[in-house]
Parts: C-alpha cells; structure tokens; sequence
C-alpha cells in the first residue's frame, strides 16, 4: 500500500515537469537606455543633472584670442584662415573703408590678386609677401588673415603714395617703405589687432619699422596732416 503511494506521488511529480516545460515563459522585454553615456568628472554634488538624470552639455565660453584680441571660440579663429582671392577682396574692401575717412583715400580703384610665392618672385625679382604694381596689389596666398591684413594695408599705402606724389623715386627708404608701414600701423589700430599694430611700434626693427616710427612720432606730435604733407613733399622723415 505503502509502495504504490509512493509510485503515485512520483508519477505526479513527472508529469507537473513535463507540463512546466511545455509551457511558455514570458519575459518583459525592455529598450535599452538610448541615453549616451556620460563620464564624469567632477563630484556629482558639483554638477546639475537635468530632469531625465543625464548631465546637461555645457557650451563652450568665448575666450580672447591671443593673436588678436577679439572673442572667439578656442581653436576657431578666422585669424589663422588661409588666404584666398575671396578674403583679399574682403580684406581690401576693410582697410579701404578704416582709412578714407582719415582722408587717404585713393584717386583710382585698385584690384587685388592672392598668388603663389614663385608668382610674387616673378614679379618683384626677391621673396615678397606682397607687392603694389600698375594699379593691382598682389599678395601671398599662404599668408593667414591676420599676417595678409597687415600687408594689404602696406601695400595700400604703396598705391595711394604713388597715386598723389609726383616724384616717386627720390625719397630715401625710410619715407618709401616707412610711409607704407606707418599706413598699415594706422589700419590695423582702426581695425582693433592692437597687437600687430604694436609690433610695428615697438618691435621692427628693419626700414619698415624704423620709418613708420618716425611718422608715428610725427603723427603722434602733429597729426595725420603733417604726415602725409612729409610723405609728399620730403625725401626724408
């Protein structure tokens, strides 16, 4: 009796694991969290988590570039931009507009060309970075913004010199190539690159600078009427 009491408990005991098996299993399936995972690396009662409990993006703050002053975001500064023909033509349209109102104003447009160095060579028999010829400036194309601002500008004061003074070849170096560099210290203040103008205040110490410091002396004391009247009528500063 006994025996067959335990063949009957283990027969059911087989049959209710046949059934569990047979029998299907539903699992509650969910979407993975498409959230991104974030690295933290500031104590967490530092930073703000948003309502869904990730870390807010924080933007980029502006800072002050430090070749020209102005607000830009780190590592993207149109400074250190390549020159193209686009940019020149930009760039000459600025200069042109920063210093007519000071009254130096050309008598005849003048175009601008960005070309190669072997171009610049060709042209002026030496290694230029720019040169003013027959009413065009030509300019080295490998120059960044900043550097080709500067010397449009120079060249800018190259053609209006030889647009007003009659007798071009006569005055020394110091009033030829000086005249220029103090016309490009004059656009680059206007234009707010502080520090490149300062360079030519301060630091060139090659023809260009040490006759643009003469007329910055003279402009300084006398104004910009003595300077242009010394630029045309004299042969030294």
């Amino acid at each position: 009796m006994k025996r067959s009491l335990w063949v009957l408990v283990w027969l059911s005991l087989c049959a209710v694991s046949v059934l569990a098996q047979d029998y299907p299993v539903e699992i509650e399936l969910r979407p993975p969290d498409s959230r991104p995972v974030v690295i933290i690396e500031e104590p967490l009662d530092v930073l703000e988590l948003d309502a869904v409990g990730a870390v807010p993006q924080r933007p980029v703050p502006p800072r002050v570039c430090r070749v020209c002053d102005q607000k830009t975001v780190p590592g993207h500064c149109s400074c250190f931009e390549l020159l193209d023909q686009p940019m020149a033509e930009e760039l000459l349209r600025e200069i042109s507009a920063s210093l007519n109102p000071l009254g130096l104003k050309l008598n005849r447009p003048v175009r601008i060309k960005a070309v190669s160095r072997r171009q610049l060579q060709n042209l002026g028999g030496e290694r230029l970075l720019g040169l003013y010829q027959d009413d065009v400036i030509y300019v080295n194309f490998e120059l960044e913004r900043r550097e080709a601002r500067g010397v449009i500008a120079h060249e800018f004061g190259h053609a209006w010199f030889f647009q007003h003074r009659r007798d071009v070849n006569s005055p020394g170096e110091l009033v030829f190539e000086g005249f220029p560099e103090f016309v490009s210290f004059l656009a680059l203040t206007r234009l707010g690159d502080k520090r490149a103008a300062d360079r030519i205040a301060y630091e060139d110490q090659t023809v260009y600078g040490r006759g643009a410091r003469r007329f910055i002396a003279l402009y300084r004391k006398s104004g910009l009427p003595a300077v242009i009247n010394q630029a045309l009528y004299h042969d030294d500063v």
